[in-house]
């Protein structure tokens, strides 16, 4: 059982930044010219929005693979659900890809 709240309208895009943004993740900044994750939606009958930045993003998939869900803006809490632990380097190596 999931506490992942299905939206009833969600859109996304990833536009390269014309202007430092932070990311609603890891409070990191994404700068001028880098390509972020930008997702709005309706939850709940409220419309909210997230900004994420590559590496959170990176991360949000490693979880995803382990099988844990995440909601926007809880990515760390997610993390402590994993049954494995994630490692920097396996982060640093996916955003290679």
């Amino acid at each position: 059982m999931s506490d992942y709240e299905t939206p009833s309208a969600f859109w996304s895009s990833r536009p390269r930044a014309r202007k430092v943004h932070k990311c609603d993740e890891c409070g990191n900044r994404i700068e001028k010219g880098e390509i972020y994750w930008r997702i709005a939606g309706v939850w709940d009958s409220e419309f909210s929005h997230y900004k994420m930045c590559g590496g959170c993003e990176t991360l949000r998939d490693l979880l995803a693979a382990e099988g844990v869900e995440c909601f926007f803006g809880g990515l760390f809490e997610c993390m402590e659900e994993a049954d494995e632990p994630i490692s920097a380097m396996e982060v640093i190596g996916a955003m290679a890809r």
